[in-house]
């Protein structure tokens, strides 16, 4: 029905019996295989809210003239920017195996601090916004009462919590990067 209306009559009045094929690509864990469900109106690909679920290249039939290849997710091979590859890991394009959790955690608290302080520390209760690194994450701890036996704080739960909620955008809409400046905004900033 959807793959219909997407390649509607007027594309078909010529060659009426030709099918229109696209793939879809992208980075792991943004969701190719969700839309290629959704047009198709169920679940004939395998989806998971983690990297890696499709592993090969799949043909779907999602309408009478539209096919649509479901394509593993694709990274460069190798990310000289450790910046950009951190934020590719909180949003989950890294798979969590390759980072340490805790660090991971800690940077992506600090920099919903350095966002959006006031609900960061609202969301996750967290008395001293000036807690930095691990104390940051025990703040959240503590505040949220991931706490084990003797009051030691549940870090694995506190790392699983945070990454979820931000994952799946319950944290809030923003973003953590500012647009490129163009030649004349960077001159005028460094005048300042």
């Amino acid at each position: 029905e959807i793959g219909s209306g997407l390649v509607g009559s007027e594309m078909c009045i010529r060659d009426r019996n030709k099918t229109v094929r696209l793939m879809v690509i992208g980075v792991p864990n943004v969701g190719k295989s969700t839309l290629i469900n959704r047009l198709r109106g169920g679940a004939v690909v395998k989806t998971a809210d983690r990297p890696g679920v499709t592993r090969t290249r799949q043909w779907v039939k999602v309408g009478p003239y539209l096919e649509m290849l479901d394509t593993p997710g694709m990274l460069w091979p190798k990310l000289n920017d450790q910046r950009a590859a951190t934020r590719l890991a909180y949003i989950g394009t890294i798979k969590d195996a390759v980072y340490d959790q805790y660090e991971l955690c800690a940077c992506l608290l600090a920099d919903l601090m350095a966002v959006m302080p006031k609900q960061t520390a609202e969301r996750y209760k967290i008395k001293d916004p000036s807690a930095q690194g691990y104390a940051l994450l025990d703040e959240v701890c503590r505040g949220r009462g991931f706490l084990m036996r003797g009051g030691v704080s549940d870090l694995d739960r506190a790392c699983a919590v945070i990454l979820d909620e931000f994952r799946e955008g319950k944290v809030g809409k923003l973003t953590l990067e500012d647009a490129p400046q163009t030649g004349e905004e960077a001159q005028n900033a460094e005048t300042l």
